[in-house]
C-alpha cells in the first residue's frame, strides 16, 4: 500500500469525527471510575470502621454497574462507530460522505453486535493460523 503523507492526512481527517467520538467516551467512562472510587474514599473517610462492609458492598455495585453499562454501550452503540472508523480509514467509497454515510453502511454491513462480533472471531482466527 503506497499511502504518501497528504493521502494519510486525508484519510486521518475523515475519520477524524469517529475517533474523537469514541475516545471521549473512553476517557467518560475513566472519569467516571475516578469518581467512583473517590466516593468510595470518602464514604470509607466519613464513614469509619462500623460499616465499612456497607462502604465496600455500595462501592463494589458501582463499579459492577459501570462494567456493565460499559459491555451495554459496546454492545448496542459503539461497534457501529468502530466499523464506521474503519470505513473511512479504508477510503472505501460511501454513498453518502462523512460520518453519517459511514454509520449508515455500517448498519447494512452488520445488523447487530453478534454478526460483527463473529466476523471479528473468524477474522482472529485466520490471522492466529493462517494456512
Amino acid at each position: 500500500m503506497d499511502v504518501n503523507f497528504r493521502e494519510a492526512l486525508a484519510i486521518l481527517y475523515r475519520a477524524l469525527s469517529v475517533v474523537l467520538f469514541r475516545a471521549g467516551i473512553f476517557a467518560a467512562g475513566g472519569f467516571s471510575i475516578i469518581i467512583v472510587f473517590g466516593m468510595l474514599l470518602f464514604a470509607l473517610r466519613v464513614a469509619g470502621g462500623a460499616s465499612t462492609l456497607v462502604v465496600v458492598v455500595v462501592a463494589s455495585s458501582a463499579v459492577l454497574g459501570l462494567a456493565v453499562s460499559g459491555v451495554g454501550l459496546q454492545r448496542f452503540f459503539l461497534f457501529r462507530y468502530r466499523v464506521a472508523m474503519l470505513l473511512l480509514f479504508s477510503g472505501r467509497a460511501l454513498p453518502i460522505s462523512g460520518l453519517a454515510g459511514a454509520i449508515r453502511e455500517s448498519g447494512s454491513l452488520f445488523r447487530n453486535h453478534s454478526q460483527w462480533q463473529a466476523l471479528n472471531l473468524t477474522l482472529r482466527r485466520a490471522l492466529l493460523f493462517p494456512s
